[in-house]
């Protein structure tokens, strides 16, 4: 008997002893792992830090920005949803000094303003595809299947562009501050239109719509490490006839 006790009181040793071991070894696992990633945090840092030293750096997609449009010209109450996305494609920066720098980029930007529930955005083609407004009832007898009930009659307007922002700035260890100018060349101009009615759903898009050959404006960001918020004026046409001058608030988003 007393060796079968003491056979058993071995066996339950060894079992405590196997999981003190156990989790002894788990916790040691997470320390180098934690370890590891925090090795791996450092050498980006570093990474970095060296890329900032360097007199010259030449980028690639490393920017996202989305912004709302805010309009001050007379037909700021007949659009809705006014928006931009654009994404960096190039940027060379010059440093002379690890807080101050000067660059210049490339970006893509795509622009969409969307007519309000009263009115409806289309495109004249007898007068060289300009956008214009209508009262949304005009569109509506358009389709006589409808019979005045819509689930959705909408139209927007789509721009593709190319933009070139040239700007300074400074930083001080992960804050910074962005300040310049953009030109910007739209490449493409859309109206799309929607209808949802009678479990009937008509799309049609105008791909030629009349644009201007260029804009320009100013441009303001703060920036804390890799997120900031940005600011955009553009005093000039945007679209013609429609937006004659445009405001922007965004975020921005930086790897």
């Amino acid at each position: 008997m007393k060796r079968t006790l003491l056979i058993g009181l071995a066996l339950l040793v060894c079992a405590f002893s196997a999981k003190a071991h156990e989790a002894d070894s788990t916790a040691e696992n997470g320390r180098d792992r934690l370890e590891k990633l925090e090795q791996l945090a450092d050498k980006a840092k570093e990474v970095k830090a060296k890329k900032a030293e360097k007199l010259v750096n030449f980028d690639m997609i490393h920017r996202f920005g989305f912004g709302a449009h805010g309009l001050s010209d007379v037909f700021s109450d007949k659009l809705m949803k006014n928006r931009e996305i654009w994404m960096n494609v190039m940027d060379l920066s010059i440093n002379p000094t690890g807080w101050f720098s000067v660059s210049l980029g490339a970006n893509l930007k795509w622009d969409k303003f969307t007519a309000s529930s009263a009115n409806y955005l289309y495109v004249d083609g007898t007068d060289g595809n300009k956008p214009k407004f209508t009262p949304i009832a005009t569109q509506q007898a358009l389709y006589p299947g409808a019979a005045g009930e819509f689930d959705q009659l909408s139209s927007q307007l789509n721009l593709f562009s190319v933009e070139v922002p040239f700007s300074i700035a400074f930083k001080i260890e992960d804050l910074g501050i962005r300040l310049g100018a953009e030109a910007v060349v739209p490449l493409t101009s859309t109206q799309k239109e929607k209808a949802a009615y009678a479990n009937t759903v008509s799309e049609s898009k105008v791909k030629k719509v009349e644009k201007v050959p260029y804009y320009y404006g100013a441009y303001a960001e703060v920036n804390y490490d890799d997120l900031g918020v940005y600011v955009k004026y553009a005093p000039t046409a945007v679209v013609p006839g429609l937006v004659e001058e445009l405001f922007t608030v965004g975020i921005v988003f930086g790897f």
